[in-house]
């Protein structure tokens, strides 16, 4: 086996009374960059927020911007629109760095429920369940479920380091196959994905979850067969959402997936093939 390509996406969140930051770092064969929000702890505002190329081989132009747009916008799911004024409606690189912190913060709520307004961890739980009923494995089976969010997370408390994501992806040869690898760890979620492509179509995949909130969330995996025959270089989010399950599916394994994709697009780019 000879691998060719990896890819390292990196978030980490950290807050005190006032502000919450969080910085994504993208580290590959290729590349290596940065993206920053520095938020109001209270209500997310945007105060700050920028990207940072520093090395593209070509494929994204290198160089920083602070991103004005976003400030006083929210950091928080209705982020969509506002990141697609900043940088356009397309797919785009840097507009994923700053797109990435934005979902840490949203992962880290959970340290900071009581700056937001949350009395407990249980009226904190209560909100996501009307908030994000139907959106995900765990959140489309609330009736299945045994294990409560806050059960899940435990009663550590963070104050100051609050959450951080790892998404890692390897491209290799092994006797004439191309083989991608994904693997995602965060303070709540551990999966893998392995996909084997044969003249850029998936011919195999598989998969697991290592940890999650609920035994309900790795039923997800099935799911992971119904990516096999498609074109890995026509795949997008939402055609990768829609294979993998949609809200019956792993919000988790639809994002390393699509990482995947962007990382094979990238070896595709500078290999030419």
């Amino acid at each position: 086996m000879q691998t060719r390509f990896q890819s390292h996406f990196s978030t980490i969140v950290k807050a005190n009374e006032s502000n919450i930051w969080a910085d994504s770092y993208y580290l590959s064969t290729q590349h290596e960059a940065a993206g920053h929000i520095r938020a109001r702890t209270a209500d997310f505002i945007i105060e700050a927020a920028g990207w940072n190329v520093y090395r593209s081989c070509g494929v994204n132009e290198t160089g920083q911007a602070s991103v004005s747009q976003l400030a006083g916008q929210e950091a928080y799911f209705n982020i969509g629109p506002a990141l697609s004024n900043a940088f356009g409606e397309k797919e785009n690189f840097q507009k994923e760095l700053v797109a990435e912190c934005v979902r840490g913060i949203i992962q880290a709520e959970t340290y900071v429920y009581q700056a937001r307004g949350f009395e407990s961890p249980e009226s904190y739980d209560r909100e996501w369940k009307k908030f994000y009923a139907n959106s995900c494995r765990y959140y489309s089976n609330l009736d299945r479920v045994s294990t409560e969010w806050h059960e899940h997370v435990g009663k550590q408390a963070r104050k100051s380091f609050l959450f951080q994501r790892n998404k890692t992806v390897s491209i290799s040869f092994d006797s004439g196959k191309l083989l991608i690898t994904g693997s995602f760890s965060d303070s709540f979620h551990q999966l893998a994905v392995n996909v084997t492509l044969a003249d850029g179509v998936i011919a195999n995949c598989t998969g697991n979850l290592l940890r999650a909130p609920d035994n309900v969330c790795f039923e997800s995996k099935t799911y992971l067969t119904e990516i096999i025959g498609l074109k890995m270089s026509e795949l997008n989010k939402k055609a990768i959402a829609k294979a993998l399950g949609g809200s019956q599916g792993c919000i988790h394994l639809i994002d390393i997936f699509s990482e995947m994709v962007r990382s094979f697009g990238f070896f595709t780019a500078i290999a030419g093939e």
